[in-house]
C-alpha cells in the first residue's frame, strides 16, 4: 500500500509542476559535494559537507555550504542526526548573503518486500538569514523525505556495491515563525545510484527537479534542473 501511495503522491506532483514549468523560472544547476565521514563508535558518526552550487546557465550565481554534523544509530531501521550549516550566496552584484541552519532530524528504514526499502526521514531546521544593507530574517521549515532503494549490487568482500535510489521531499516553510504564513515553498524529486568503491570509498550521482515558489503568489514559482554529484569519504579508526 506504502508504495503505490508513493508513486500516487509522485506523479501527481509532477503534474503539477509539469503544468507550472511553462510560466516560472526555470535554471540548470550543479551541486558537487565532497563529504567527509569520521566514525566515533560503530553507531556514531561526525560528518562534514562541503557543497559547491551554481547555475549552468547563471554563472554569477553561487552558493557555498560548510555543514558539519553527527549522527548515531539506535537500530537497524531508526537513526538521529543533527547539526549546524553556513550557507553564503552570491548573486550577482547583489550583498553576500549568509544563512545559518540548524537542523535535526530522524531516520526510519523498513523493508517492503523483494529487494525494496523505503526510507522515511524527518527534518526540522531553524535558518537566521544575514545581509548587509537588509534585515535580518528567521524562519522554521519542515522536511520531510520519502524515498525507495534498490540494490543493484550487493555488497561483496572488497565492500564494493551499488544501489538505485528515488526519492521525493517535501519542504513545509513558515516565514518568521507564524504559522499563519506557512505554505509548501519547495518540493524535490531525486532518482540516482549510490556506488560503493570500497568500505572508505562512496560516489553518488543524481538527477534532481526541483519546483516550488520563493513567495505565496503564483508568479513567484520557480523550477530546477539538478545534477548533484557526491564524493563521501569514511575514516575508520576502530
Amino acid at each position: 500500500m506504502r508504495f503505490y501511495l508513493f508513486f500516487t503522491l509522485l506523479l501527481a506532483n509532477l503534474r503539477f509542476v509539469s503544468a507550472q514549468s511553462s510560466q516560472s523560472n526555470s535554471n540548470f544547476q550543479l551541486w558537487i559535494d565532497p563529504t567527509i565521514n569520521y566514525n566515533l563508535s560503530a553507531k556514531t558518526r561526525l560528518s562534514s559537507d562541503i557543497y559547491y552550487r551554481t547555475r549552468l546557465n547563471d554563472i554569477d550565481w553561487k552558493q557555498t555550504v560548510l555543514r558539519p554534523g553527527i549522527s548515531h544509530t539506535i537500530s537497524k531501521k531508526v537513526t538521529v542526526l543533527g547539526g549546524v550549516g553556513w550557507f553564503r550566496l552570491k548573486d550577482h552584484d547583489l550583498e553576500l548573503r549568509n544563512e545559518i541552519r540548524y537542523w535535526a532530524g530522524v531516520q526510519y528504514t523498513h523493508h517492503l518486500f523483494w529487494k525494496l526499502d523505503l526510507q522515511h526521514y524527518f527534518r526540522v531546521e531553524e535558518r537566521t538569514f544575514y545581509q548587509e544593507g537588509a534585515d535580518n530574517y528567521q524562519n522554521l521549515r519542515l522536511r520531510y523525505r520519502l524515498g525507495l532503494n534498490y540494490p543493484l549490487k550487493e555488497k561483496n568482500a572488497s565492500g564494493k556495491s551499488a544501489q538505485l535510489a528515488l526519492q521525493y521531499e517535501p519542504f513545509l516553510t513558515t516565514n518568521s515563525g507564524h504559522l499563519s504564513d506557512q505554505f509548501f515553498n519547495t518540493e524535490r524529486v531525486y532518482f540516482g545510484v549510490s556506488n560503493s568503491l570500497s568500505p572508505a570509498i562512496r560516489v553518488d550521482a543524481y538527477y534532481m527537479l526541483q519546483w516550488g515558489r520563493t513567495l505565496k503568489a503564483e508568479q513567484f514559482y520557480f523550477t530546477d534542473h539538478i545534477i548533484q554529484l557526491k564524493f563521501i569519504y569514511t575514516i575508520n579508526p576502530l
